[in-house]
């Protein structure tokens, strides 16, 4: 295992190299938490193949919630042995339950690396480092760590000859992700030499001048990709709504998203790129409605219900207008009246105060308010 060992102490600082952070979950089925635990021992141990068998039957009663956790845990195991394509696969269980988590994207990227999907791995660092608010440099550490290995593999690929554009695009795809936007842009236009229909290098394009916040260049490049390949419709549209958000033009962007949402259907990670993109662009109520389809068609994932809340906090903390009210959302008043209700007791009409007072002056007991 080459990858995972140079970079483990990054994925847990101030822990043992090969252990993970323990499991947040405490509750839910007993035998699923004492699976969990008994899988932690086992990798505090360095017993492996004891925290697989572990994991293995914790995931048979897991809540979507444990899910999430005992798939990021059991795709660490299986990295620690070397089942690489099987970590991937269940850091991918964990990502699609509960989101961008930093740690379990940095141990898919380590299993991608291990299988030379360079291009796949530094997607996963750079999602790990947008998502890690307390450490987002120990993932362009490991980026840096990475480069020179992947260039490496790439020369390689080159020196066996064939056909290049697949080689220039996925290095071309390392050098973006890794912000060295000249080489990205150079290795991008060598693979529109091999094959110039190739949309995706188109995006790469496109997205190089949203970087450099060059949006008209970045609405032409994405437009041409539509155009030349239907199969990057959804990558180019997504960028395309960038950029014109970037540039101002807030209407064409929704347009895009719009568009992009007729064409994800009821898929639902399409639903929720989509509502992302649109809370982005201040639709909110966009993207709740995306987020509530989204989640009819899975209300067990953790993930809609945690970007759901994010959107409806970002409505409460919008400014209202001039002379109005905060904004709320349903449910909002009905908690602050019962707030109100538990502190100060239940306010009684008038009418009903001075009936219930005439009735205890004719049985000649204290009247209410009055001391007895």
């Amino acid at each position: 295992m080459r990858f995972f060992s140079d970079m483990a102490n990054e994925i847990t600082p101030g822990a043992s190299p090969a252990t993970p952070p323990p499991p947040a979950s405490t509750g839910g089925e007993g035998s699923v938490s004492m699976n969990l635990q008994t899988a932690m021992d086992a990798i505090s141990r360095e017993d492996f193949p004891a925290a697989l068998a572990a994991l293995n039957r914790a995931i048979i009663d897991a809540s979507q919630m444990q899910l999430a956790e005992c798939y990021a845990l059991r795709g660490f195991v299986r990295l620690r042995l070397d089942q690489f394509q099987h970590a991937e696969d269940d850091c991918t269980q964990s990502i699609r339950r509960r989101g961008n988590d930093p740690e379990t994207l940095s141990w898919r990227a380590a299993a991608r690396a291990e299988r030379n999907n360079w291009r796949g791995a530094f997607e996963d660092l750079q999602a790990a480092r947008l998502a890690d608010t307390s450490s987002p440099a120990r993932h362009t550490r490991t980026m840096q760590d990475y480069l020179p290995i992947a260039l490496d593999h790439f020369e390689t690929r080159m020196n066996v000859g064939g056909d290049r554009t697949e080689v220039y695009f996925d290095r071309a795809s390392v050098f973006l992700l890794s912000g060295d936007f000249k080489k990205a842009g150079a290795d991008f236009q060598k693979a529109l030499k091999c094959n110039d229909r190739h949309g995706a290098a188109h995006v790469g394009l496109a997205r190089i001048a949203l970087q450099q916040e060059d949006y008209a260049e970045a609405i032409r490049l994405a437009g041409q990709a539509m155009q030349l390949d239907p199969d990057v419709l959804p990558s180019a549209l997504a960028c395309r709504a960038e950029a014109c958000a970037g540039d101002g033009q807030l209407a064409l962007a929704l347009e895009d998203v719009t568009r992009l949402r007729e064409k994800v259907g009821h898929q639902v990670e399409g639903l929720i790129e989509c509502a992302t993109l649109r809370a982005r662009l201040g639709d909110l109520a966009g993207a709740i409605e995306d987020l509530n389809i989204a989640h009819d068609m899975n209300p067990d994932l953790p993930i809609i219900l945690s970007l759901r809340g994010a959107v409806f906090a970002e409505m409460r903390d919008s400014a209202p207008l001039p002379g109005h009210d905060p904004v709320r959302i349903p449910g909002d008043q009905r908690g602050a009246i019962y707030e109100d209700r538990n502190s100060n007791g239940v306010p009684l009409h008038p009418n009903l105060v001075k009936t219930l007072s005439d009735i205890a002056g004719e049985l000649q007991v204290p009247k209410l308010g009055q001391p007895e």
